[in-house]
C-alpha cells in the first residue's frame, strides 16, 4: 500500500460525537464556527487542515438529514466504503453499507469506543478528498463553516522549531459552533542538579566533585501508536566526565539495563534508549539519575561547565515506523519530535598567589605553599593534577613544575624531594580522595602559584617554605573565602573573593590573585618574648662573672700585703 498511513500525520485527538448525526444548535448554512485551542504543554505552532466528510440538510429541529458524502472524502468507485469493510477493527460494522447515510448510521453509539473511532479515523485519513480549509494559529477559529461532519488534522510536516509538540489527533465532529482544546500528549521533560536534596539548575563544585543529575518525565498517552520512541541524549562540556552510572525508574519499577534500556556513552555524553516503551502506564513518573565528575579540564576562566539534555519522542502514530529497533531510523519520516535542550551549569573558581620581594616587588620563585579546606578534592596546580604514587615517574621541582628527570647529586637541590614520586592523574569517578590531591605547590619563575578548581568555601593557605634567602611569613597562614552567585542572563557565576577581611577583585585566567611578600635578612626576636629572657640570662651571667672576678682580686691583694 506504499505506506498509506503516510498520507496523514495526525492521530485521533478527540473522540468525536456522533449523537445520531444531530447538531446542538440551529443556524443558517455556512454560519458555524470551529475553534481549536492548544494545550499548555504543546509548544509547536500548528496548521490545521479541515475536510468535510459528511454533508446534509440542517432541519429546524437541529438534526442533519439527507446525509451525503462531503467533498472531503474520496469515495470514488466505493473506495472509502470498501476500505471500511476490509478494516480488521471496524469492518463488520460497515458490512452492509452502500452510501453515506449507511456509514453515518453505523457510527451511532460508537462515540465512547475509542479503539473503534481511532480505526475509523485512520481509514478516513487514508481516503481524503478536497480540503475545506487550512488555518494556522493557536487557537484557530474557522468561521462560516457549512453544517456537517469534519475531519481536522495537523498539516503534514508543518512543525517548525522548537518542534516541541505532537500532531493533533483526528477530529470528527458535527459542526455547530464547536470549541475544542487539543489533547495531544507531549511528554514533559525536565533536568536538574540535585544539591542538598533540592533540584537546582546550577551549582558550584571543586575539581574531583561528583555532580548529581536527575531527569524527570511522565509516561504520555500513547493511544493509537504501534510503537513509541523515547530517547534521551545528554551532552557535557569537557570539564565534566560522565560516570556511566545511570539508574532509571518508571513508576515503582527500577529498570534493568540489559532488559529495559540501552546506553551508548562516551567521556562527555550518552544516549539512553528505553526499550518497548509502549508497555508502560500513562501518567507514571519517569526518573533518570546519573552523575558526572568535575575534572581537570574544568572551565575556570568563564567559570561555567554546561550539561544539556533533550528528549526525542514519538509524535505521529499514524505513520508506522520502518525501524525494527527502539529508536527511529533514517527513513522513518516525520514520526518524532524533540524537546528543546535543558541546560544545567556547574561553576568553579580558583586562587592565585603572586609571590614578591617585599622591598623591590620582583617575583619570587620557589615558595612552597599548601592549601586546605572543605572544598579541596583535587587541585589544578599550574594547570596540572598530580598525585603521590610509589609507581609514579614525576618529581616535584622547586620552580613549581614537575619533571620525569631523575634527580642527581648535581641537580637534587632543585627538587622538593629526591624520593617522593608523583603520577599525573585524570580526575574522574575513580577519585576518592578527601584530603586533597596536588594541594602543595611551589611558585613558578613568574612568582605565580594557582590553586584552581575550587568550590565556594573558606580555605587556609600555609607557606611551608620561603624562597631561598627570605624569611617565611609570620604568621604563615592566609585565610581565603570564595562565594558565588549565578547570573542567568549572562550564563555565568559572579564570584567574590576575600583574603582575610579584604575583598580581592583582580583576576587572572579565572583565578583571584593577590600578592604575598617575603623579606630578606635576619629575624630579630621581639620584645616581651623568649628573646628578652635570653638577654636576662646573659646579663645575669656577666654580673656573676664580674662579682667573682672582684672577689678574686680582693683576695689576691690581701695575700700580697701579707
Amino acid at each position: 500500500m506504499k505506506r498509506t498511513l503516510r498520507l496523514f500525520t495526525a492521530v485521533i485527538f478527540t473522540v468525536f460525537m456522533v449523537m445520531s448525526m444531530s447538531v446542538t444548535a440551529i443556524a443558517a448554512e455556512g454560519d458555524f464556527t470551529i475553534t481549536i485551542n492548544k494545550p499548555d504543554n504543546d509548544k509547536a505552532d500548528h496548521t490545521y487542515d479541515g475536510y468535510r466528510i459528511f454533508a446534509g440538510t440542517l432541519a429546524q429541529d437541529g438534526s442533519l438529514t439527507d446525509v451525503t458524502w462531503g467533498a472531503g472524502i474520496d469515495n470514488s468507485n466505493d473506495k472509502f466504503i470498501d476500505a471500511l469493510k476490509t478494516d480488521t477493527t471496524v469492518g463488520s460494522a460497515f458490512a452492509s453499507a452502500t452510501k453515506a447515510s449507511d456509514v453515518a448510521k453505523a457510527l451511532e453509539g460508537k462515540d465512547n469506543d475509542g479503539a473503534f473511532m481511532q480505526a475509523f479515523a485512520k481509514v478516513v485519513g487514508a481516503n481524503l478528498g478536497t480540503k475545506a480549509f487550512s488555518e494556522q494559529a493557536s487557537p484557530i477559529t474557522v468561521a462560516k463553516a457549512d453544517a456537517g461532519y469534519y475531519f481536522i488534522k495537523d498539516k503534514d510536516n508543518s512543525f517548525t522549531d522548537p518542534g516541541y509538540g505532537a500532531y493533533s489527533r483526528f477530529i470528527l465532529k458535527v459542526v455547530g459552533n464547536v470549541e475544542l482544546t487539543a489533547k495531544e500528549d507531549v511528554p514533559t521533560f525536565d533536568k536538574n542538579i540535585i544539591k542538598g536534596g533540592e533540584k537546582v539548575k546550577n551549582n558550584t563544585a571543586s575539581v574531583g566533585d561528583k555532580v548529581n543529575y536527575q531527569i524527570d518525565s511522565k509516561v504520555p498517552d500513547m493511544t493509537g501508536y504501534t510503537k513509541y520512541f523515547f530517547v534521551v541524549e545528554d551532552t557535557m562540556t569537557d570539564g565534566l566526565t560522565f560516570n556511566n552510572d545511570i539508574k532509571v525508574t518508571i513508576g515503582t519499577k527500577v529498570l534493568d539495563k540489559d532488559d529495559d534500556y540501552t546506553v551508548t556513552s562516551a567521556a562527555h555524553s550518552f544516549k539512553l534508549v528505553l526499550k518497548n516503551f509502549k508497555q508502560y502506564t500513562k501518567g507514571d513518573d519517569i526518573k533518570i539519575e546519573y552523575t558526572a565528575t568535575l575534572n581537570k579540564d574544568a572551565n575556570i576562566t568563564e567559570g561555567t561547565n554546561d550539561n544539556t539534555a533533550n528528549l526525542t519522542y514519538s509524535n505521529n502514530p499514524n505513520i508506522t515506523p520502518n525501524s525494527t529497533t527502539d529508536e527511529p531510523g533514517p527513513d522513518d519520516g516525520d514520526v518524532t519530535g524533540k524537546t528543546p535542550d535543558i541546560k544545567t551549569v556547574t561553576g568553579t573558581s580558583g586562587i592565585q598567589i603572586d609571590k614578591i620581594d617585599g622591598n623591590s616587588g620582583t617575583a619570587l620563585s620557589g615558595a612552597k605553599f599548601k592549601i586546605e579546606g572543605e572544598g579541596v578534592k583535587a587541585v589544578i596546580v599550574n594547570k596540572t593534577v598530580f598525585k603521590q604514587s610509589a609507581s609514579g615517574t614525576y618529581y616535584m621541582l622547586k620552580n613549581g613544575t614537575f619533571t620525569t628527570d631523575v634527580p642527581t647529586a648535581a641537580t637534587e637541590k632543585n627538587y622538593d624531594s629526591t624520593t617522593t614520586k608523583y603520577a599525573e592523574v585524570t580526575v574522574d569517578n575513580t577519585l576518592t580522595s578527601t584530603t586533597g590531591i596536588n594541594n602543595i605547590g611551589y611558585t613558578n619563575a613568574e612568582g605565580f602559584l594557582s590553586f584552581a578548581g575550587l568550590d565556594a568555601g573558606t580555605y587556609t593557605i600555609t607557606e611551608l617554605e620561603a624562597p631561598e634567602g627570605y624569611n617565611k611569613l609570620s604568621p604563615d597562614t592566609i585565610t581565603v573565602t570564595l562565594s558565588s552567585q549565578y547570573n542567568a542572563n549572562d550564563n555565568r557565576f559572579v564570584w567574590t573573593c576575600k583574603v582575610g577581611n579584604t575583598t580581592v577583585d583582580s583576576q587572572m585566567d579565572g583565578c583571584y590573585h593577590f600578592q604575598v611578600a617575603n623579606n630578606k635578612g635576619a629575624t630579630l626576636p621581639g620584645t616581651g618574648g623568649m628573646g628578652t629572657t635570653i638577654f636576662y640570662v646573659v646579663g645575669g651571667l656577666l654580673i656573676v662573672c664580674a662579682g667573682a672576678l672582684l672577689v678574686t682580686k680582693i683576695r689576691m691583694g690581701k695575700k700580697e700585703e701579707e
